[in-house]
């Protein structure tokens, strides 16, 4: 709630401070080609709109954010959210107040720019102030016999490496995004190619993943250089079985998070299901999903054979007799 409230104050300070030099008419809104073509008086409704949809968007994602366990993957990620939406509506907000001080109110391009940077560095100090998320218990089972394993060959080195294909829904919706964005950059309606851009890029980023199954974590890494970054490590993971998924089902595309736990969805269908010792789940829709989980419990099951036979020596070691 701190990173929500911090910027409405600092939008506030600002607002006091040039409140005197604003003319009587503020814009608050501009056409697709950046011209003023809606005021309001410099009073109670400027108010109300300076603070007021910052405040109820910031809330509602803190509400969203809460729902979600604190040792899900990808938490840390997903305190940013309230905080860089509201940064980035209290910083256009103020750059806007700050530009029409000398009377011209048409958009200007670097105002979306100023509130990018400010909405990055909220992000930035939300994930430092959240600090790395807690880790459930460490799993203390081995995967039951029912769960699926590979011929495990004693001492071979084992991984297993693979990538999440996308649906065609997901190339509609960047379609979707990306054409009007090129007609309207050819046409020089720059303030919506700024509004645009930062969509398509998100979009872009979870169009595909590199799926990496290792000895100590699962890592899922996204196509614009590895972000987004989802990690799960081995110690929490109890068991490991291919599913099925749907987009729906996650409310979306890319990184996901609920009450019960997260996902990394690009398409509807086969999915690996990591089950950790918290009671959540991890979903990530990989192709040959039957390897992957496999992969995953007969790793889990020499972590579990090693830290027996670690534990046995320990055993022996106790009982020898002093010499």
């Amino acid at each position: 709630m701190v990173a929500v409230i911090a910027p409405i104050l600092i939008g506030g300070a600002v607002l006091a401070t040039i409140w005197s030099s604003l003319p009587d008419r503020v814009a608050i809104h501009w056409g697709a080609a950046g011209e003023a073509d809606g005021f309001v008086d410099r009073g109670l409704g400027l108010l109300a709109l300076t603070f007021g949809i910052p405040a109820i968007v910031g809330v509602v994602l803190v509400a969203v954010v809460a729902a979600v366990p604190a040792t899900a993957p990808g938490i840390r990620f997903l305190v940013a959210v309230p905080a860089a939406t509201t940064w980035f509506i209290i910083g256009l907000v103020a750059v806007s107040l700050v530009g029409q001080i000398d009377g011209e109110s048409d958009l200007r391009w670097w105002w979306f720019g100023a509130a990018l940077v400010a909405a990055a560095c909220g992000a930035a100090a939300a994930m430092i102030a959240a600090g790395p998320a807690p880790e459930p218990a460490p799993a203390v089972a081995e995967p039951p016999a029912t769960a699926a394993r590979l011929a495990d060959r004693t001492g071979s080195a084992l991984a297993w490496t693979g990538e999440t294909s996308s649906g065609r829904g997901l190339w509609v919706v960047l379609g979707v995004a990306i054409v009007p964005a090129i007609v309207f950059l050819a046409l020089g309606v720059w303030p919506v190619v700024l509004v645009m851009a930062p969509v398509v890029l998100v979009i872009l980023g979870t169009t595909r993943f590199r799926v990496t199954i290792g000895a100590e974590q699962v890592v899922a890494a996204g196509a614009m250089g590895g972000w987004p970054r989802l990690r799960v490590p081995l110690s929490t993971i109890t068991r490991a079985d291919a599913t099925t998924t749907t987009v729906y089902e996650w409310g979306g595309w890319g990184i996901r998070a609920r009450h019960d736990g997260s996902a990394v969805v690009t398409r509807a269908g086969p999915a690996l299901e990591l089950r950790r010792a918290d009671d959540t789940r991890v979903v990530i829709t990989v192709d040959d999903a039957v390897t992957a989980a496999a992969t995953v419990n007969t790793l889990l099951a020499r972590r579990h054979q090693v830290a027996g036979a670690v534990g046995d020596t320990r055993r022996d070691d106790d009982a020898a007799p002093p010499r």
